[in-house]
């Protein structure tokens, strides 16, 4: 078994104990996720989201989720978010990244789907 399968169903075991808002807990998140395809997605992240901590929310999100990719900020005010792995993780990813943190007002999330490429080895800021 992968490391990262590994990091996953040991989060899996743990995930009813999490709190995480009004998003509903998948305990079978693993089930779910072993079964689709890699994909990549790229989201623009409108709203109050510079100064709250949102990057480094998106960071620990993703290296949560075992997604490779990256964060940074845009002069106009939004976060762009460039992230790739296993379609049902990046699903809950971006749906996680909705919500934000509880500093964050995050207005729209526009994200364009893309091909997989396997080219990120982590998930890190970029500057």
């Amino acid at each position: 078994m992968s490391q990262r399968l590994l990091k996953l169903l040991i989060w899996c075991t743990d995930c009813s104990k999490r709190d995480r808002g009004n998003l509903p807990v998948t305990p079978y998140l693993f089930i779910k996720s072993s079964m689709s395809k890699n994909v990549r997605a790229h989201a623009i992240v409108s709203g109050v989201v510079h100064t709250v901590g949102f990057r480094s929310f998106t960071v620990r999100l993703a290296n949560e989720y075992g997604l490779c990719g990256w964060v940074r900020n845009m002069p106009d005010g939004s976060v762009e978010i460039e992230v790739e792995g296993n379609r049902g993780l990046v699903l809950d990813f971006v749906e996680e990244v909705r919500v934000g943190t509880p500093a964050a007002r995050v207005t729209a999330v526009d994200v364009q789907w893309g091909s997989y490429t396997g080219e990120y080895k982590e998930f890190h800021v970029k500057f």
